[in-house]
């Protein structure tokens, strides 16, 4: 018997990503929609670095930057900023990916929004929205 799966293949258009951030910076919520579907992702350690990462893809979009260059951060900068090793950044974006995936994987085939160039990484998502935290 054939079994046919129901999963819809997913654009990074297709997802909107909500950061609900305390005005400390010490608790960050995620909210991923995708149409009128809402995937809450709780709050968790890693969102930070993602926090991070969105800023400077959502700022280097506010400047005008082309598709391709907007969002890359420097990994010994974002080691810096955060006070990590790279080990601890790589295992902070696997959580997430791994997070996402799970979210997702009922309904959807999604795409990744983390992306890797030598000794660089990024976020990718156009529709990202930030409450709170410090301005």
């Amino acid at each position: 018997m054939l079994t046919v799966n129901s999963q819809k293949t997913i654009s990074l258009a297709d997802i909107k990503v909500n950061f609900m951030v305390s005005q400390n910076e010490e608790h960050i919520c995620m909210q991923l929609n995708v149409g009128q579907q809402q995937l809450s992702l709780g709050e968790r350690s890693h969102h930070y670095l993602i926090l991070l990462l969105a800023r400077q893809y959502v700022n280097d979009k506010t400047r005008g930057l082309i598709g391709s260059e907007m969002g890359w951060i420097d990994k010994d900068l974002l080691a810096t900023m955060l006070n990590f090793s790279e080990n601890h950044i790589n295992v902070h974006i696997w959580r997430f990916k791994k997070q996402v995936q799970a979210a997702l994987s009922q309904h959807f085939i999604s795409p990744q929004m983390i992306q890797r160039r030598k000794c660089e990484v990024r976020f990718v998502c156009d529709n990202v929205y930030i409450e709170g935290g410090t301005k």
